[in-house]
């Protein structure tokens, strides 16, 4: 009589139990290699996060709060010890009848030109509250058919490497509310409307001045003696303080500057200035 073999289809006792075993088994080490690579992608993530320029807090009960740390910038050297800033610009301008508004005349003024402007500063900050800054300029007016001297016949002109900014300042408001600035510098009060940098000009304005500075969470105060720092082709760019412009003028632009942002929604500037040129012939007219 022939034995016809147990079906294979069912398993026998002992071998279900060795399946669910294997199977479990399999499973468990399916889970701890998914939990490993999840970990090491949540590693990953918050090693390239860190390396965006982000770090993540310690959790304050439910919530983490994620800070993003500041851009590195790549010429600031020795942990903002030494920090470079350079600048370069070229603007094409085309102008028509915008010096006498009569388009029966030609002007010298009608006509186009480029302008090229090129900035290398540095700035030494050795601890929080002190700090020297330098910068250079180079400008320059191509292809013009003005003269290239500046402000002959509103002429940008040419004015080669100089010196634009050289100061000193002594701050650090967050500690003490008191701080000074000396040196050619840029001064810049609201919309630049009577006191900027004047930077759409290709030279643009910086003065010798003395500034002192009180400030507060809410509102500051300025009080500063200056002279304007007349350019000029060819020389050594000169405020009245050294007689700048040679006509012994002796002109001295000081003044007071209040602001806050204490009363709602908006900023109030309050100023008083004042302004002493001994040879300006608006107060002295001929006889």
């Amino acid at each position: 009589m022939l034995a016809v073999p147990p079906s294979r289809t069912t398993p026998a006792p002992e071998e279900r139990l060795r399946c669910i075993d294997t199977r479990s088994h399999y499973l468990m080490t399916t889970h701890k290699k998914s939990g490993a690579l999840l970990a090491a992608a949540l590693l990953t993530g918050s090693f390239m996060s860190t390396l965006a320029g982000e770090t993540t807090a310690k959790s304050a009960g439910e919530s983490t709060v994620v800070e993003k740390l500041p851009e590195r910038n790549p010429l600031s050297f020795y942990n903002g010890t030494l920090t470079f800033d350079i600048q370069e610009r070229v603007r094409w301008e085309l102008r028509d009848n915008n010096f006498d508004f009569d388009d029966r005349f030609n002007s010298v003024t009608d006509d186009n030109w480029f302008l090229q402007r090129f900035r290398l500063g540095l700035m030494i900050k050795p601890v929080s509250w002190f700090r020297m800054y330098a910068q250079v300029q180079d400008s320059r007016e191509i292809d013009s058919d003005r003269p290239d001297i500046p402000g002959v016949f509103a002429a940008e002109g040419d004015d080669s490497f100089d010196l634009r900014q050289a100061y000193v300042e002594f701050s650090d408001y967050k500690d003490f509310p008191l701080g000074v600035k000396i040196g050619r510098q840029i001064l810049s009060y609201g919309d630049e409307r009577l006191i900027g940098s004047f930077d759409w000009n290709n030279i643009g304005r910086t003065f010798d001045a003395v500034k002192l500075r009180y400030e507060e969470k809410s509102w500051w105060l300025d009080a500063f003696a200056s002279s304007v720092v007349v350019p000029q082709r060819g020389s050594y760019n000169q405020s009245d303080f050294f007689n700048g412009n040679e006509l012994d003028r002796n002109q001295v632009f000081s003044g007071l500057y209040f602001s806050t942002t204490a009363l709602g929604p908006q900023t109030l500037d309050l100023y008083a200035l004042h302004l002493h040129e001994e040879t300006n012939l608006h107060y002295f007219p001929a006889a």
